[in-house]
């Protein structure tokens, strides 16, 4: 048998599916990067809202100067600190601002926040979190804004 396997139509079809193949698979992982997904959240309040307010959330990559997503939610009246939420962004890091408005503070927070500009009900945060399609935490804690 004289002839070199290489070098046959089947084996140069072949060769060229696999590297099609090859690419094709290259440029879905690439571009999956950037696709939205499903982002299951839980912002954790640090008090119930037990006459219900609105939470306000807007999402901006790291690096970037502007807001990719945002929204906003009205809260109804009840115990819960919990606050589940689900938004559609590409895996990544963030820098989430929340804004809580609503419900009478404790009385603690009225004397920490008894400053001329300090408004009640009202809190906000700025976290860093990593999304990933998992469920993240995002812990916002009791501080007035000016």
């Amino acid at each position: 048998m004289s002839g070199d396997p290489y070098g046959t139509p089947a084996w140069r079809r072949r060769l060229g599916v696999g590297v099609l193949a090859t690419g094709a698979l290259l440029i879905a992982v690439t571009a999956g990067r950037d696709v939205p997904r499903e982002q299951p959240l839980v912002f954790r309040l640090d008090r119930p809202l037990d006459r219900g307010g609105r939470l306000t959330a807007s999402f901006t990559r790291v690096g970037d100067a502007e807001a990719n997503v945002g929204f906003t939610l009205e809260l109804p009246p009840g115990p819960s600190r919990n606050v589940t939420h689900k938004v559609r962004l590409p895996n990544g890091d963030y820098i989430v601002t929340v804004d809580v408005a609503g419900g009478e503070p404790t009385e603690n927070v009225q004397a920490e926040a008894s400053g001329p500009s300090a408004r009640a009900g009202e809190t906000s945060a700025r976290e860093r979190v990593t999304l990933s399609g998992s469920e993240v935490v995002v812990p916002v804690r009791e501080q007035p804004t000016p």
